[in-house]
Formats: structure tokens, C-alpha cells, sequence
């Protein structure tokens, strides 16, 4: 991800701002991805459910660009070589927000086909990283 912001074992990320920011280069595989996610037990041995899941809220991204992404030559294995911005909640109790979005300026790579349109990526809440979201069904914004 060019910005990356991940609330995980309950982290509670606030007030945070990217200003006039340029996000580009054939690596970049998305631009911005916020997502909330519950690993409940943490990385740690502990048998209980003590971390309850975090929050993001209070986000500004001002004068964002992001442009020439989306083109990794040679991706991992079940990595895809783009995935369009995602902001994502947990569920219905613990969504993302507020997050303001001002002069955001993205050229997307495209080539989706029209089955990707309907396809409802699975929730994946123990894991972090974009590609366990695989496909999305947009190119300018995911949001749930």
C-alpha cells in the first residue's frame, strides 16, 4: 500500500492527516488501504479474548494523488498485481470514521470484467494485508 493504516489487537488510530501526498510506482499494488480487523488473541499465548477490536477514525487525506500503480511484474504468489482503495470496517459495530477525503486524484489502472462486478469479497478479519481481500468489485473505491 502507498498509505497503509491497519487497526488490529485493538489499536485505536486517531487524528491522523496525509497532506499533499504523491502515491506512484509499478510496486504500489493500492494506493490506500484502511481496514479494521480482530486477530482477538493477538500474537500472544494468551487463551483469553481480551483485546476487543480497535478503531480508526479522525483520518484526512488532503491533496492525494496516485497515479502509474498497479503494474507489479512479478507478484507472489496469491498476491494480484493491483487492488483499488479499500476502506474497511469490521462489521456493523465497529465501522471506519470519520474519514474526509479532499482533492483525492487517483487514475486507476482498470481492466476489471464484468463478473468481477458482483463479486462480494470474503471478510477476512484476522488478516492485514490487501490481497486476503482479493478481487474487488470497483476500481475508484471499495467501502464497506
Amino acid at each position: 500500500s502507498g498509505i497503509g493504516i491497519v487497526s488490529m489487537d485493538s489499536a485505536n488510530i486517531s487524528a491522523v492527516s496525509f497532506h499533499n501526498v504523491s502515491i506512484h510506482g509499478a510496486n504500489v499494488a493500492t494506493p490506500i488501504f484502511v481496514k479494521i480487523g480482530n486477530r482477538v488473541n493477538g500474537e500472544t499465548d494468551l487463551p483469553s479474548n481480551d483485546f476487543p477490536p480497535g478503531s480508526i477514525s479522525d483520518v484526512n487525506f488532503t491533496d492525494i494523488r496516485a497515479y502509474d500503480w498497479g503494474a507489479v511484474a512479478n507478484p507472489k504468489p496469491g498476491h494480484s498485481t493491483n487492488y483499488t482503495l479499500t476502506v474497511e470496517g469490521l462489521n456493523a459495530s465497529h465501522l471506519v470514521g470519520p474519514i474526509r477525503l479532499e482533492g483525492l486524484t487517483m487514475e486507476a489502472p482498470g481492466g476489471g470484467t464484468e463478473a468481477q462486478a458482483d463479486v462480494d469479497p470474503p471478510l477476512s478479519p484476522t488478516d492485514y494485508q490487501p490481497r486476503y481481500d482479493g478481487v474487488r468489485p470497483a476500481w475508484g473505491m471499495f467501502v464497506r
